[in-house]
């Protein structure tokens, strides 16, 4: 399986996790209540919205039960005060007081009746009892009915950690707050009809926010009338001892009735917040699910996982930016499912990706040592690219051929098993002097060697690096092989420098380093010109013109007209020739 399959594979397994995992987070509710607390901090990043001028508070607070007297207050109070409201032009009095049971005394009950009667189809009182399916409120002995008052579920759905988001109906009873909006003679969205989940209430800010008058005061006739005049009124509890608070989005105690003034405000403001449509979460999951994957396959090897990680974080910073966006124009889009895809996409892209490239370096390793030398293995990977192969380049550096004068007589006469010992003992001397000078291994050919240096990596003294590898071979690890194996061997190496063209050639499952051109083609040649001559070595006058530092016992060899030259090569060898091979 070639690399860019396995990559590929790599990069579709970790998608399909990463949508499959952002799927399971969207179609339950494993992160339901992360995902509700991330609601509450686009509220907050949001910050404070305008005041609604068409809802006002009137709260009984600390301020009015100081001058009153202790909670409850007379029944006869609330019915100056709804009396008083609807002299002041109130468009719907919203009255966020529980009357459950008769109160002690009866002329108080009647004044509340009264006032509830000429009050009408401009008012909704509250109840959080339920009868035969409709909101029970009691005002003297009896359920108390009067043409046009409605009555609603004062009751919230209460979010994990009693957080306070949405309005509805529970159980098909009307509520409260949906009662004071069609008193008012606006439409009710239909997600505030709907049994679940209901309409997102769109909290204006903290706690204090909506317009607040004290409830003594428009008892006392101290509120201007243009206060109250067309607006709905929520009367409803706001001191503390009267201990309705509760946590929302934007406030972690705000009092009840302001959290129904909310709600009614958003309600009038038609769907100032909606859910947006399923396919956007779907959407959003395959995007951040396939980014990291993506972005990991198509970059080359070598980027892949900085490509994978960019892609995965930028994805993920997009939606988290694009869901505050969405959120401020009025959408409230799921953020966790495709949080989780993104999550789970970009881990298993660095994952994949990394085991691809332990297991790519590893091959190409392996493939590697056994022609560069180990110690710049690393370096010649890094300059590769991430690539599977070394594209073909062009460099000066210096050829040699280095071949066994003898051995295939020598060989003739041996079992198989000596043959191989003996010319694995003469390979392995003859590779380590190349690869200790920092020479690549081109291939072996029978009891022959080529190797070039300078390349794949550039080195300004290639020639040297040649020269002396050479001299190790005929100085120490000739004669070490000879005693070794009890023979007399001579050997004939050729230099020659100049443009090398080298690279890999091959398949992805067959590779091998190659040298080629005129550089190559002289090496071996001047290789050949050893026999027959004292000379064990000949190096090209183009070779003793690439050293950078003079060897001092260089001699002159003669020149050699070679096959496919026109011109004789000038060569050079070292001091003290021996006898003639």
């Amino acid at each position: 399986m070639g690399l860019k399959t396995r990559r590929t594979i790599v990069a579709l397994v970790a998608a399909a996790i990463a949508i499959a995992a952002g799927a399971v987070v969207a179609l339950t509710d494993v992160l339901h209540r992360a995902e509700l607390s991330s609601v509450d901090a686009r509220f907050q990043i949001r910050g404070e919205q305008a005041v609604p001028d068409d809802v006002v508070f009137v709260a009984i607070d600390e301020e009015s039960i100081a001058d009153i007297g202790n909670w409850p207050f007379p029944r006869g109070f609330h019915g100056d005060v709804i009396n008083r409201l609807l002299d002041q032009g109130a468009k719907v009095i919203a009255f966020d007081v529980e009357f459950s049971q008769e109160s002690d005394s009866p002329a108080d009950d009647a004044a509340l009746r009264r006032a509830a009667r000429r009050a009408g189809d401009r008012l909704v009182l509250a109840s959080a009892s339920v009868l035969d399916g409709r909101p029970f409120v009691a005002i003297g002995r009896e359920e108390f009915r009067a043409p046009g008052v409605a009555k609603g579920d004062v009751n919230f759905r209460l979010d994990p950690g009693g957080y306070y988001r949405r309005v509805g109906m529970i159980d098909g009873t009307p509520h409260f707050d949906t009662e004071a909006v069609r008193l008012a003679g606006q439409p009710i969205p239909a997600p505030a009809l709907s049994a679940d989940p209901g309409q997102w209430i769109d909290y204006v800010g903290d706690s204090g926010r909506i317009r607040r008058v004290p409830y003594v005061d428009v008892l006392d006739g101290k509120v201007p009338d243009d206060v109250i005049r067309g607006k709905i009124v929520v009367v409803g509890p706001a001191a503390s001892s009267l201990r309705d608070e509760h946590p929302t989005p934007t406030a972690q105690a705000m009092d009840g009735a302001e959290i129904h003034a909310n709600a009614i405000a958003t309600l009038v403001r038609g769907v100032p917040l909606s859910d947006a449509p399923g396919w956007w979460t779907a959407l959003l999951i395959v995007i951040a699910g396939v980014a990291a994957p993506l972005a990991g396959a198509l970059a080359p090897v070598r980027r892949a996982l900085i490509a994978s990680l960019l892609a995965g974080v930028g994805v993920m910073v997009g939606v988290l930016i694009g869901t505050q966006l969405a959120f401020q124009a009025g959408r409230v889009v799921e953020l966790l499912p495709a949080l989780t895809a993104g999550v789970v996409g970009t881990v298993g892209a660095l994952g994949g990706t990394y085991a691809t490239e332990l297991r790519r370096r590893a091959q190409q390793r392996r493939v590697f040592e056994r022609f560069v030398p180990e110690a710049v293995v690393g370096e010649v990977l890094d300059r590769m690219d991430g690539q599977a192969r070394i594209a073909g380049i062009q460099r000066d550096g210096t050829v040699m051929f280095c071949d066994l004068r003898g051995f295939t007589s020598y060989a003739e006469s041996l079992p198989a098993e000596r043959v191989f010992e003996v010319l694995n003992a003469y390979l392995g001397e003859v590779s380590d002097a190349i690869l200790d000078h920092g020479g690549t291994l081109v291939t072996y050919l029978g009891d022959g060697v080529m190797a070039v240096f300078g390349a794949p990596l550039a080195q300004d003294d290639h020639a040297d690096r040649a020269l002396a590898a050479a001299r190790e071979i005929l100085d120490v690890r000739l004669p070490r092989f000879n005693a070794q194996v009890g023979g007399d061997f001579r050997i004939g190496i050729g230099l020659h420098s100049g443009a090398v063209m080298s690279g890999n050639v091959g398949s992805e499952r067959r590779m091998e380093y190659a040298a080629v051109g005129d550089v190559t083609n002289t090496a071996a040649r001047l290789q050949g010109e050893t026999k027959g001559t004292p000379h064990q070595l000949l190096l090209s006058d183009a070779t003793r013109t690439a050293l950078q530092h003079d060897p001092g016992d260089l001699v002159g060899a003669g020149a050699f007209a070679l096959r496919g030259r026109e011109e004789p090569v000038t060569c050079w060898s070292l001091g003290s020739p021996g006898p003639s091979t």
